[in-house]
């Protein structure tokens, strides 16, 4: 019984074997894609956080969040490992429940630009769970009624996330992939946190 687990699990995880596309030929695609969106979910550094409660109490406002992503890889060191440039963002919105379409009260855009590795320690690159960091610079968007507005300095940018390559096609994109990602972003004296979970298609080109 316990083999026909772990059978099981490598298959539905791996999804190696018979599937026509579950060892890509890397020497002749050597880039891989992919592209997605989500939903985002921002914690805020004390003073930014009062002035927001404080303005969703008054105002009874509602909120929602907004992340997207986008990346280039090439293969590194194995067929298991993965070296690109990616960015993502991540949108926060309250608004006056009247208003979903305009006339936001609170505003804050932020994003990521850098180097992200992305290991998949069960299959080759793009299939099965894989985690991921990305480090590079970020910058951050308020536009709010409490004193936050503009633009920040440019400043540092960390995630890190884990998900997993699903197949499903033989041709691009070969992959859905769902995932969560945990963005720190420091920029000046300002600081953001958000935790996104993604739905993406991705593939080899």
């Amino acid at each position: 019984m316990r083999y026909i687990a772990i059978f099981l699990f490598s298959a539905f995880t791996v999804n190696a074997g018979s599937s026509p596309f579950s060892d890509v030929d890397l020497s002749v695609k050597s880039y891989y894609g992919i592209i997605g969106i989500g939903y985002s979910r921002s914690y805020y550094q004390d003073d930014f956080k009062t002035g927001i409660d404080n303005e969703k109490s008054l105002l009874g406002l509602n909120n929602y969040g907004l992340s997207g992503k986008a990346g280039i890889y090439i293969p590194w060191l194995n067929r298991n490992t993965t070296i690109g440039l990616m960015a993502n963002i991540s949108y926060d919105r309250y608004y006056e429940s009247r208003a979903f379409g305009n006339g936001a009260k609170s505003e804050v855009l932020s994003g990521t630009f850098g180097i992200d590795l992305a290991v998949y320690p069960l299959s080759a690159a793009g299939k099965g769970p894989y985690l991921h960091v990305l480090n590079g610079f970020s910058k951050i968007k308020y536009n709010t009624d409490f004193g936050y507005d503009g633009f920040s300095p440019y400043g540092y940018g960390l995630t890190v996330g884990t998900g997993i390559g699903i197949p499903w096609s033989v041709s691009y994109p070969e992959h859905l992939n769902l995932s969560i990602d945990f963005d720190y972003r420091k920029a000046g004296d300002k600081s953001l946190k958000t935790l996104n979970f993604y739905v993406s298609v991705g593939g080899f080109f």
